[in-house]
């Protein structure tokens, strides 16, 4: 259906696209998809069981990674240990990027609203604590 929605120019391309399997508890089979691929969106939760190799093996290899965690403390345990590596190789790693995040990220913008227009100042940072 959505296919058809899109229309035929797009159904080629999705006739086309390959696919990589990949099973991140077997680290063995992560170095070819994140060789043979640009980016790379997660939805593997709970990541901090399922998502760490898959981190490293990105940052390792320039591959950009998303994902939709929630997970603060193994982000920042990730961004500890693959940071470096993710600078050097050129890889994007960002997480927090939707489900669980998403509540949080409309909580900050509507208080930077709220200050805005109530207090006419700017919202500067934000830290987690």
């Amino acid at each position: 259906a959505i296919a058809q929605e899109l229309g035929k120019d797009y159904v080629d391309i999705l006739d086309n696209v390959d696919v990589i399997i990949a099973d991140t508890s077997d680290r063995s089979t992560l170095k070819g998809l994140v060789e043979n691929t640009r980016s790379i969106a997660s939805t593997v939760g709970p990541f901090q069981k399922y998502g760490s190799s898959l981190v490293e093996f990105c940052a390792k290899y320039g591959t950009h990674y998303a994902d939709i965690t929630g997970e603060v403390p193994w982000n920042k345990e990730m961004m500890r240990l693959y940071e470096h590596s993710a600078q050097q190789s050129g890889a994007k790693i960002v997480s927090l990027c939707g489900h669980d995040s998403i509540p949080w990220d409309l909580t900050v913008r509507y208080l930077s609203n709220k200050l805005r227009e109530e207090c006419n100042d700017e919202l500067s940072q934000v830290e987690c604590l």
